[in-house]
C-alpha cells in the first residue's frame, strides 16, 4: 500500500487492487461529489460517525450492508423468474 500526498487534508492510497481518496474532515465539513452530492459529517460519538447526505431523488444511496442484502435479493428473484433456481432454494 503507497500513499501520495495530493493536497492538504487529502491523500490518495494506491495498492495492487484499485486506488482510493482519503480525506480529513472535521465535523460540519462537506465533501461534494460532482456538482450535486453532498456528504456532510454531522458528529462524532465514539467510533460512530453520523453522516448527511444530499443527493438528487434519482440517486439511491444506501449502507453498504442493505445494498448486499438488496443485490443478493435481486439476483435471487432473477433466478427464480429465469427458473434456474426453484422457489425453495431446493
Amino acid at each position: 500500500m503507497v500513499f501520495h500526498w495530493h493536497l492538504p487534508g487529502m491523500y490518495i492510497v494506491k495498492n495492487k487492487e484499485r486506488s482510493m481518496l482519503y480525506l480529513f474532515r472535521k465535523i460540519n465539513q462537506t465533501i461534494m461529489i460532482n456538482d450535486d452530492i453532498q456528504i456532510q459529517i454531522m458528529g462524532v460519538e465514539e467510533d460512530n460517525f453520523l453522516i448527511g447526505i444530499k443527493a438528487p431523488r434519482h440517486v439511491v444511496v444506501h449502507r453498504q450492508e442493505v445494498y448486499e442484502r438488496n443485490k443478493s435479493i435481486t439476483e435471487r428473484i432473477r433466478l427464480v423468474v429465469n427458473k434456474s433456481v426453484p422457489l425453495n432454494g431446493e
